[in-house]
């Protein structure tokens, strides 16, 4: 039985834990989570997810935000583990860590490496319209998303996915198939091949106003940007000075030779489009700030002068 050190926050890691949880080959020595965030419009503190899972399976239970501290290496150090499993934690391992456990510490990367390395690889994947993406189980060195690589899982992308149900589908993957990964990497039986520096790629962090739509981008580009920010931070336009989230766009792109104004909306046939850097948008459902969501045609239906307006 392995002896495990779980180490992740977000929501990713959760279908994993679980499934190691449950797996009689690994024994979770300990679970290492964020410290609980604010969140909300009062700033209550929340959980991380992981922290949740940990607490309804009822396992050991460490939150830091400093985890290469002495403090936290005395906790991990007191687990006496076999090997470290980290996923989607947000922080780079120090050596001391790296060579804590015997096995070493091995990390769940939400990207076919070294393509989208950082904080938004799935999200890149969508923003730059990629067919696949996958995840990657490699060792941790002190560098961000560099060590070497013993497996990776494939997986296509649809047409119709984006940041929610791509996340759902990579932390679905995870738990099928890392828990064999890693006991393999503990038998020896799965080699380690280092990442080749020279195809390396790099994704940063989203922030909120990274959903603002530009109209001067392609109708492409715009479109791959609502499928990426889908969730948080949404996409996002002004229309009558109101917020006006873009929750759904056509795959399809609408080619059409007449000039008008960037942002200009347009009914043609049965679709609603915008005017974009090139072609036409078509808008499939949206969000007016305040309001619940809807399909496009009931919005127009309760905004007459929605078509033939112009959003910012």
């Amino acid at each position: 039985m392995i002896q495990l050190i779980f180490i992740g926050t977000g929501a990713h890691g959760a279908p994993l834990l679980k499934a190691l949880a449950k797996d009689p080959r690994f024994n979770i020595a300990l679970v290492l989570t964020a410290e609980d965030k604010p969140a909300g419009r009062k700033m209550d503190l929340h959980p991380s997810p992981i922290k949740q899972v940990a607490q309804a399976l009822g396992l050991p239970l460490y939150e830091t935000d400093s985890i290469n501290s002495e403090a936290s290496l005395a906790v991990l150090k007191a687990a006496q583990p076999d090997m470290i499993c980290l996923i989607s934690y947000g922080h780079i391992l120090k050596t001391p860590l790296l060579t804590l456990a015997p096995y070493g510490a091995i990390n769940v990367h939400l990207s076919l490496l070294p393509a989208y390395r950082g904080a938004s690889c799935y999200q890149q994947a969508l923003l730059n319209g990629d067919t696949e993406t996958g995840i990657t189980v490699m060792k941790m060195v002190e560098a961000m998303d560099a060590g070497p690589i013993a497996h990776q899982h494939r997986l296509a992308i649809d047409n119709e996915d984006n940041a929610i149900t791509l996340h759902d589908k990579l932390a679905d993957l995870s738990a099928h198939n890392v828990p064999n990964d890693l006991v393999a990497i503990a038998k020896g039986t799965l080699a380690f091949i280092p990442q080749d520096e020279s195809k390396a790629s790099y994704c940063g962090k989203i922030h909120k106003s990274s959903g603002q739509i530009i109209w001067s981008e392609p109708a492409t580009t715009l479109h791959n940007q609502v499928r990426a920010y889908a969730g948080w931070p949404g996409s996002f336009a002004f229309w009558n000075e109101k917020r006006l989230k873009v929750l759904k766009t056509s795959t399809r792109e609408v080619v059409d030779n007449n000039p008008r104004l960037l942002g200009h909306v347009i009914k043609q046939e049965d679709s609603i489009v915008v005017q974009t850097g090139a072609g036409l948008l078509e808008l499939l459902e949206v969000q007016i700030e305040g309001k619940n969501p809807q399909l496009i045609q009931q919005f127009v239906n309760g905004y007459k002068d929605f078509v033939g307006s112009t959003l910012s």
